[in-house]
C-alpha cells in the first residue's frame, strides 16, 4: 500500500492596511516670525477641510488620507479669509510621523474706522463714539461736525473713543464724519447725522373758581391762550420755549383776576383763581 502525502506550501505575504492612512504632523508654528498665542489652524487633506486645532507656537495633529494626498494648513487672517502656510506635505506611509515647521506670513492691515454712532444727545450737546481697528502706531482720530468744526484725539491702540460735542443749538440737525490720520495717509469714516433735542417750554395747570367767563395768558405781549372758561373748569396751558422768555412773567387772567408766573424752562406751575359773584375789581398784582 502506498501512502501518498501531499504537502501544500503556503507563502505568507504582507497585507497592506486599508486606506485612508493616518499620519501625525508636529512641529513649530510662527506668524510673521513670531510664535502666536491661541491661534486656530485648519488642516485640509486633498482639498477638503478635515481637522482644526489651536496652537501656541507648537502643534501636533493627526489626519487621515490616501497616500500622496496633499496636506495643507491655513489660519484666518485679520481682515477675513484664510492664509495658507508656506509649508505643505503629503500623506505618507501608514502611521507615518512628519515633523516640519508651519510658517505663515500675513499682510498687516491698514488702520480702519469700524463704526461711528451717537450714544447720547441733549439740547446743546451730543456724544459721538468712534471705534477704530488695526492701530499699530499713534494716529490722530478727528471728528468733523457742523460743517467746519472739529475735535480730535491721538490714539495708540484699537478701541472705542467718545467725543463730547458742546455748544450746539437746540432742535437742530447736524452732520458728522470721523477721519483717521496716520503717517501721510488718511482713512475716511462714514457720514452720520443727529438732531439735538428741543428745549421744553413751561406747562401751567390750574382751575377757575367762580363765574368763569374767559381765560387769557400772555408773555412778553404775546398771547399764549385766549378762550372762554366755565365755572370750576380745570385748564392746562403749554408755554413754548423762547430764549427771550427766560425770567419773564406769564400773565394769567381769568375774568377780573390776574396772576403772574415767572417763566422757567421745563417746569410745571400751578395757579388757581378764587372768584365770587361780588369780586368785580382787579386785585393788586401778586406773584405766586
Amino acid at each position: 500500500m502506498f501512502c501518498i502525502v501531499s504537502v501544500f506550501s503556503v507563502s505568507a505575504s504582507a497585507v497592506s492596511p486599508p486606506e485612508p492612512w493616518p499620519n501625525e504632523f508636529n512641529g513649530t508654528l510662527s506668524v510673521n516670525g513670531e510664535a502666536p498665542i491661541n491661534t486656530t489652524v485648519e488642516v485640509s487633506v486633498g482639498g477638503e477641510q478635515q481637522e482644526s486645532f489651536t496652537a501656541d507656537g507648537d502643534y501636533e495633529v493627526t489626519v487621515t488620507g490616501d497616500k500622496n494626498e496633499s496636506v495643507q494648513f491655513f489660519i484666518e487672517n485679520t481682515t477675513g479669509g484664510l492664509t495658507p502656510s508656506t509649508s505643505s506635505s503629503e500623506i505618507g506611509e501608514f502611521g507615518a510621523q512628519k515633523t516640519f515647521d508651519l510658517v505663515f506670513n500675513l499682510d498687516e492691515p491698514d488702520p480702519l474706522i469700524a463704526e461711528s454712532k451717537v450714544v447720547d444727545i441733549g439740547t446743546s450737546y451730543a456724544v459721538i463714539q468712534v471705534s477704530v481697528n488695526y492701530i499699530d502706531e499713534s494716529a490722530d482720530l478727528i471728528l468733523e461736525y457742523a460743517g467746519d468744526s472739529e475735535v480730535s484725539e491721538t490714539v495708540f491702540e484699537d478701541g472705542s473713543f467718545e467725543f463730547n460735542i458742546t455748544g450746539l443749538n437746540p432742535d437742530t440737525e447736524y452732520t458728522f464724519r470721523p477721519f483717521l490720520d496716520y503717517g501721510t495717509d488718511t482713512v475716511n469714516g462714514s457720514t452720520g447725522e443727529f438732531e439735538t433735542l428741543d428745549i421744553p417750554g413751561m406747562e401751567i395747570e390750574g382751575v377757575s373758581y367762580g363765574e368763569g367767563d374767559y381765560l387769557l395768558a400772555e408773555i412778553e405781549g404775546t398771547q399764549i391762550e385766549n378762550r372762554s372758561i366755565d365755572k370750576g373748569e380745570a385748564f392746562k396751558i403749554d408755554v413754548p420755549y423762547q430764549p427771550e422768555y427766560e425770567g419773564e412773567d406769564v400773565v394769567m387772567t381769568v375774568r377780573d383776576s390776574r396772576k403772574f408766573l415767572e417763566f422757567e424752562s421745563g417746569s410745571l406751575k400751578s395757579v388757581s383763581f378764587n372768584l365770587t359773584d361780588q369780586d368785580t375789581s382787579i386785585p393788586e398784582q401778586t406773584r405766586t
